[in-house]
């Protein structure tokens, strides 16, 4: 074992929330891979972006 602490997140809101800033809103998913923050305007793919 290599005791790595694991933390558990609730997957709700995360395809809306950007990981950075934590703001979330529904338009910023912009499509099935592409996010864009309404409110510091990075891009990152979805998926990526709610891992």
């Amino acid at each position: 074992m290599h005791n790595i602490p694991l933390f558990g997140a609730s997957a709700k809101y995360t395809s809306q929330t950007y990981h950075m800033c934590g703001t979330v809103d529904a338009e910023s998913r912009i499509s099935r891979d592409k996010f864009i923050c309404i409110n510091c305007t990075r891009v990152f793919h979805a998926d990526v972006n709610a891992a």
